[in-house]
């Protein structure tokens, strides 16, 4: 890949190693365009500032590299991979959210025993929380890697956050995964997740 001087060195770095890991890209790409939408429009909830917009689409991009060495654990696999990579621009910190929150995409939450939780302020740790929840609600809305889900719409609600989904196919596997993933991101968020 010709580098540009315009481009983030961070980006680079980090598109290098899902090139060169990631054995489905087009999944992680639909994940990152869901995760941002998202995150974009409950972002009164979260209150989350746009560097920590740019660790969750690096999370998304990376959070299934860890297949590239098997099925089995791959989550942990994808956190060890991220931390060991070769990655610019990035401070301690902010390389351990970014392999936190593709360590979390799946239904376990944040472990507080997990080495996370040791090494970054409370600030970080909340940012790992809210954004763990925000990739496994993506991931869900793409669990047939098929893009069921092109598009979505969040309204809140009172007490709910209304996903309002286009599709190119019935979600049926998005929506079951949905049900197995929603409810840390529903106690998170003090919010019921409903979907249209």
């Amino acid at each position: 890949m010709p580098e540009r001087k315009d481009e983030n060195p961070r980006k680079i770095s980090i598109v290098r190693l899902a090139e060169r890991y990631d054995r489905e890209p087009a999944h992680s790409r639909q994940v990152v365009h869901l995760a941002l939408r998202i995150f974009d429009e409950i972002a009164t909830l979260h209150q989350l500032d746009c560097g920590a917009r740019e660790l969750l689409e690096y999370a998304c991009l990376l959070h299934d590299i860890g297949y590239s060495g098997g099925d089995a654990k791959h989550k942990r696999r994808s956190y060890e991979m991220i931390q060991l990579a070769p990655l610019d621009g990035f401070s301690e910190a902010e390389r351990e959210i970014v392999a936190s929150v593709a360590r979390y995409h799946g239904t376990k939450p944040p472990r507080a025993h997990h080495s996370w939780n040791q090494k970054l302020s409370a600030e970080e740790k909340r940012t790992v929380r809210y954004l763990s929840a925000i990739i496994r609600v993506a991931d869900a809305l793409d669990r047939s890697h098929t893009a069921a889900v092109s598009d979505l719409k969040c309204s809140i609600r009172g007490g709910e956050i209304v996903l309002k989904l286009k599709t190119t196919s019935l979600p049926h596997a998005e929506i079951w995964a949905l049900r197995r993933k929603k409810e840390y991101f529903e106690k998170l968020f003090r919010s019921k997740l409903k979907v249209l």
